[in-house]
């Protein structure tokens, strides 16, 4: 399976971590202005591969809690964004259990619930707009992308 040695997932996974963090502010997919939110599929994805345990939970959180932090040295996201996207990938874990119990349907159900919440809080506190055409660009985008990688990834285990 691919979490046999813990070392080295642990150390995949941090420099998968980093890497995201590279594209996403390099903006290297981005396509007329419309980019995939490639550290909410990161977080998304480690919410579904990862078995289920308190260990796991914990490494989850350090990682969004080291993204805040790497966010506000290194690179242009805004801290406070990104501290709302943790709280809300953090909080799908309540509500994770009450939907279909289908992998895939419930990475979906979670990441365009917590797309549109995030851009209506951004809108509601001002950090950010929200115009609907380039929400759902980014959705169907971040999907395209996503969905076959979380499939991968979910198979590879």
């Amino acid at each position: 399976t691919l979490f046999k040695n813990k070392k080295y997932i642990i150390l995949f996974l941090l420099a998968l971590f980093f890497l995201t963090f590279a594209l996403q502010a390099a903006r290297v997919f981005a396509i007329f202005g419309v980019q995939p939110n490639l550290i909410l599929l990161f977080f998304l994805i480690l919410l579904f591969i990862l078995p289920s345990s308190a260990e796991n939970l914990f490494f989850l959180g350090t990682l969004l809690f080291a993204s805040f932090f790497l966010a506000w040295l290194f690179f242009s996201f805004r801290p406070v964004q990104l501290l709302i996207l943790g709280m809300l990938v953090l909080s799908s874990l309540l509500y994770r259990s009450v939907l279909t119990g289908v992998h895939g349907t419930d990475f979906l159900i979670i990441f365009v619930l917590i797309t549109f919440v995030f851009y209506g809080i951004l809108a509601l506190t001002g950090l950010g707009g929200f115009q609907w055409h380039i929400v759902l660009a980014e959705i169907f985008y971040s999907l395209f992308i996503g969905l076959p990688l979380f499939f991968l990834m979910k198979n590879a285990q």
